[in-house]
């Protein structure tokens, strides 16, 4: 079901990285992070990059465009002043914003990078850079480097996966060859042994 799959996502051609695009951007974004899958997909493409159905660099491009896109989106809430947890009271709690704001105040402008790398906090944290008002030129700088260091890193363990199973296809496929090949000498060797045991018969028959 899989193998068969592959060959319809290859057929979206350039809509599949405007699918990429939005599976990054909504990944970082404070309402759509948390239910969101955008760190799987990008998961995923890589392991079809791996399959040869799309460019790696292209792939790279996409994914940190929707990546930087969401986060500016969620800087841009914070300095504005929004409250996720009053607004969205039943998707998040006051103590997730709260472990947002000391991580930030903790790690500063490291956060924006580290932050993009913790599943529970990653929309949150340019939300709080916003709120905490980090300077856009702090800010954006971290934004656009983290970016392209996670969209390349998540791409490049789908990628290594692929690899991986692509090779164990092949070493699977040379084990069946081996295994057709011992079942075949085994069951030839038998007949040739039922022979041998027929002549042998034959010939003690004849002679007594």
């Amino acid at each position: 079901m899989f193998e068969q799959l592959l060959p319809k996502l290859a057929d979206l051609g350039l809509w599949a990285y405007v699918l990429l695009f939005g599976f990054a951007l909504a990944e970082s974004i404070v309402v759509l992070g948390l239910v969101i899958p955008g760190a799987t997909f990008v998961v995923l493409f890589g392991f079809l990059i791996a399959q040869g159905m799309f460019n790696f660099g292209d792939a790279v491009f996409f994914s940190a465009l929707g990546a930087i896109l969401g986060d500016i989106f969620g800087f841009v809430l914070g300095r504005r002043g929004v409250d996720p947890a009053r607004r969205f009271p039943k998707l998040f709690s006051q103590s997730t914003v709260d472990r947002a704001e000391k991580f930030m105040n903790d790690y500063g402008i490291a956060g924006v990078l580290l932050g993009r790398f913790i599943g529970p906090l990653r929309p949150f944290v340019p939300f709080m850079a916003g709120a905490l008002k980090m300077s856009w030129k702090s800010f954006m700088a971290m934004n656009i480097f983290s970016g392209v260091l996670w969209a390349g890193s998540y791409l490049a363990i789908g990628y290594f996966f692929g690899q991986f199973w692509s090779s164990i296809n092949r070493g699977l496929q040379w084990v069946g060859v081996g295994m057709v090949i011992i079942i075949g000498g085994y069951l030839f060797l038998r007949w040739m042994g039922q022979r041998r045991r027929v002549r042998k018969v034959r010939k003690e028959a004849l002679m007594g």
